[in-house]
């Protein structure tokens, strides 16, 4: 009767050592799952164009700017996505304005005069939102 009884006990203790490593493995997957998504909504976070429109109505220029600049480190660009072309052209014209204004204090004209021609192309490229050029003209004036 012993011999059976351990017998049973070595198989028992199997299955369960069986089912530990599988739960186990199933809650590292999740844990690994887990930090993956959070480190993605944290450090890959993109922009859409209706937050940027949000935050340019606003009047949050600076915020624009920033949220701009990391869609386009994450590879979010007006070329591969046609909502981004008016947002961005916002921001565009906000920092060729910016420069504009630096290098015609400094007395550097060919730089300013380029910094004027790349407003001037933003400004076309605003469409409907070009009376945010009249907002950041006296903003930076």
């Amino acid at each position: 009767m012993r011999a059976r009884e351990y017998r049973r006990k070595e198989s028992r203790s199997f299955l369960f050592y069986l089912a530990v490593t599988i739960l186990g493995l199933l809650l590292i997957g999740l844990v690994i799952l887990f930090i993956t998504r959070v480190n993605r909504t944290f450090y890959s976070y993109t922009a859409e164009p209706r937050e940027l429109l949000y935050t340019l109505n606003r009047g949050d220029y600076a915020e624009a700017w920033r949220e701009v600049q990391n869609n386009r480190a994450q590879g979010v660009t007006e070329e591969k996505n046609k909502d981004y072309v008016l947002p961005y052209a916002v921001v565009d014209y906000l920092e060729a304005e910016s420069y504009y204004n630096v290098f015609l204090e400094s007395g550097d004209t060919e730089e300013a005069a380029r910094y004027r021609e790349a407003m001037d192309k933003a400004y076309e490229a605003m469409g409907e939102l070009q009376f945010m050029a009249g907002e950041i003209d006296g903003i930076l004036k």
